[in-house]
């Protein structure tokens, strides 16, 4: 991207590797998954339910040495999925990192809400487009599955963490909230003033490999007044290299 404020960001589920299902099976469709990387070509990626196999995948044969990651295993060894945070180190300059975990002990690794089978995580990167002196702040992160109740509550500690770390600086959030923009738990970023890069006639993102019959969108760009959209789209044609399908979106900072 040509403007020296303009970003490529994306949001990709790309289904953990421990999945039983035939459809699920890691070596089978990670050159597939390679592939819709490439042809989306962001700057900044966050992906959800990584597992450090699939990580050094990504480092290794998707990505190469010039791109970075920050983020850590949800549970308290630094084991289990992660949602790690990619970017492009010619465009994007890291200045600090951290990972907050959903409940009442953010910083405590292995923390989680009442009632929650896994702890839930949002990794969290400040930086700067290296032609741009503007700073601004990317989380990403995956709501639990099983409650919206629970899926409520960690949006509400998204957002208390935005309002109490990051307050008036420019902001991205990228994730699979699982939940659509009219539930609940949406409600505390669009509270904020952040917006979603889809609205509903966009489409599902969530296809359980061409096999749900009600296919839905909750995988979603949120992003602060501070920018521009100037594209966005669910991908298709990532197909089935996942049961989700990625979402991006071109954004420019308003300096």
């Amino acid at each position: 991207m040509s403007e020296p404020g303009a970003v490529r960001v994306a949001t990709y589920n790309i289904r953990n590797l421990r999945a039983l299902d035939q459809a699920s099976w890691w070596w089978r469709r990670r050159d597939r998954l390679g592939a819709a990387l490439s042809a989306v070509d962001a700057d900044i990626w966050g992906f959800q339910e990584v597992y450090q196999t699939q990580n050094r995948w990504l480092g290794t044969r998707a990505f190469g040495s010039g791109w970075e990651y920050c983020g850590r295993g949800r549970n308290r060894r630094g084991g289990g999925e992660m949602c790690p945070i990619w970017f492009r180190k010619s465009r994007f300059a890291v200045t600090g990192a951290a990972v907050r975990w959903f409940g009442e002990t953010p910083a405590r690794p292995g923390t989680r809400l009442l009632g929650a089978r896994s702890p839930r995580l949002a990794t969290v990167v400040e930086g700067y487009l290296r032609r741009v002196d503007q700073p601004f702040v990317v989380f990403n992160t995956h709501l639990d599955e099983g409650s919206q109740q629970r899926r409520l509550e960690a949006s509400e500690n998204l957002a208390d963490w935005l309002t109490a770390e990051h307050a008036g600086k420019p902001a991205i959030v990228l994730g699979d909230l699982n939940c659509t923009l009219d539930q609940s738990p949406a409600r505390p970023l669009m509270a904020l003033g952040l917006r979603p890069v889809l609205n509903p006639d966009d489409g599902p993102t969530a296809h359980d490999f061409g096999k749900s019959p009600n296919p839905r969108q909750i995988d979603h760009i949120f992003v602060s007044e501070h920018w521009s959209i100037t594209a966005s789209r669910v991908v298709r044609e990532a197909g089935n290299a996942s049961d989700h399908w990625p979402v991006a979106a071109d954004l420019e900072i308003q300096t």
